[in-house]
């Protein structure tokens, strides 16, 4: 029975006190391990996720339905059939609608609407650049967030200008993150400088390429952030490259 069996494992316990007694420890340290790992973990999601609400995404985000398939964040759509390129967030036909009920719906504290791509800062030498003398994986790639002019820098204030200033509305200036000009400077061998024009490259097949001009450099907020470098323009700037013209 149960109770037999019970009886004599307490007795081989009791005989080989020693051994129960290293198998204890090791079991014990073994659950310390995996209660450290399940805490670094949950700790570093938990830091993930209120750096990704107070700096790029708010506590909630309104898209257009993702298509069949496919997995779409910030930044672009992926899935097995989309290798060679980044296809773009479709657009919120039914945007009157959405805000309807936004205005509708208790406790919204702020709202504000954003834009965004991947993209490449090439130099403006780029006919004559050797692209297969560089390792691509640290090409100056970069998203490109465009928010509501009125309202996007008011939600989302914490960018740390180091140089410059944010861009002027209605304009073809961006605001480039300062590890994208370390990249920049490495893959290129030039320094990044304010107030020059450089040319952006969009990341979808369409080969899209505008001028724009650097009107400052920034740091994250959070200094330890997991996200990707970014540049911020105008929505009239990165429509073209989100295929929303």
């Amino acid at each position: 029975t149960m109770g037999v069996i019970f009886r004599m494992a307490l007795r081989n316990l009791r005989e080989h006190k020693r051994k129960t007694t290293i198998i204890g420890l090791f079991i014990a340290f073994g659950v310390c391990i995996i209660e450290l790992g399940n805490g670094f973990i949950e700790a570093t999601t938990r830091g993930m996720e209120r750096d990704f609400r107070a700096n790029y995404t708010g506590d909630v985000m309104i898209s257009a339905p993702i298509p069949e398939g496919c997995q779409m964040d910030l930044f672009g759509i992926s899935s097995l059939q989309t290798i060679t390129e980044v296809p773009s967030i479709p657009a919120m036909m039914d945007r009157e609608k959405v805000e309807k009920i936004l205005s509708e719906t208790k406790g919204i504290k702020k709202q504000t609407k954003v834009i965004s791509s991947k993209a490449l800062l090439m130099n403006n030498d780029y006919a004559d650049f050797q692209i297969e003398d560089q390792n691509m994986m640290n090409a100056p790639v970069f998203f490109l967030f465009a928010g509501e002019n009125e309202t996007y820098f008011d939600m989302f204030p914490g960018q740390k200008i180091t140089e410059g200033r944010r861009p002027t509305p209605g304009t073809n200036e961006i605001l480039v993150d300062e590890r994208l000009k370390t990249k920049y400077k490495d893959f290129f061998k030039e320094d990044l400088e304010l107030n020059k024009t450089y040319l952006v490259a969009g990341a979808s097949a369409g080969n899209i390429l505008r001028e724009g001009v650097i009107s400052g450099f920034f740091r994250q907020e959070n200094e330890d952030t997991c996200m990707f470098t970014i540049v911020y323009a105008d929505p009239s700037f990165t429509r073209s490259f989100a295929e929303l013209t």
